[in-house]
């Protein structure tokens, strides 16, 4: 097995930081979209590539969660977008978002070169 390059890797750092105790076991998906909305590449873990299960989390944990997503052999250059969903690892379902107009949470686009 080989590793994408490093121009095939868009690197995606989100900063949580907690406000109370966490008592679920929440994973985060980052997804990395096209202009046209189709996924080029998705991760899925526990926060800080699963060093620090957000069930460790207490108030004021500062959590850098980084992922990592190898884009598509034939992606040569555009727009992308990254959005994020928190779930609760064990039974699935979605945590829900602040802002409902949001299904996933935005979290910027910018030019592949």
């Amino acid at each position: 097995m080989s590793l994408p390059d490093r121009r095939q890797v868009e690197v995606v750092d989100v900063t949580f930081i907690a406000r109370r105790p966490m008592t679920a076991d929440v994973a985060i998906s980052v997804r990395l979209l096209d202009a046209q909305g189709q996924w080029l590449a998705v991760h899925d873990y526990q926060p800080a590539l699963g060093a620090i299960p957000t069930l460790k989390w207490i108030r004021g944990s500062r959590v850098v969660d980084r992922h990592l997503l190898p884009l598509p052999a034939d992606f040569t250059t555009g727009e992308v977008c990254a959005t994020l969903i928190a779930y609760e690892r064990f039974r699935l379902p979605p945590l829900p978002v602040m802002d409902t107009r949001f299904g996933d949470v935005p979290l910027g686009a910018w030019t592949v070169p």
